[in-house]
């Protein structure tokens, strides 16, 4: 099970996305941007975890494009895609910053 997990995560994750979306609207986005900054604070905070500059980059890059789709754009399409990449952002920080 932790293989078929591994191998199909990112489609996992993607399906999940639309379909959670579809039914429950910004709620799931806001939830997902809220998720991302703790993780942050929990990975920094907790496990002292360093973060190279490129994942410094990203993470700011990220955190900036949803704040101008909060602001600005208010796209379904781009708020899924913010949520697709927020979840992937925290699967992939989780599993390599966890130990």
């Amino acid at each position: 099970m932790v293989f078929w997990w591994k191998n199909n995560c990112r489609l996992v994750t993607l399906i999940l996305s639309f379909l959670l979306y579809w039914l429950f609207g910004d709620i799931i986005f806001f939830l997902v941007l809220l998720l991302f900054i703790g993780l942050i604070f929990l990975l920094r905070g907790l496990y002292r975890a360093t973060f190279i500059y490129l994942e410094v980059i990203f993470i700011s890059a990220y955190l900036l494009t949803c704040l101008i789709c909060m602001l600005f754009v208010f796209t379904a399409t781009f708020k899924i895609f913010l949520m697709i990449v927020g979840l992937w952002f925290i699967l992939s920080l989780y599993e390599r910053k966890r130990f």
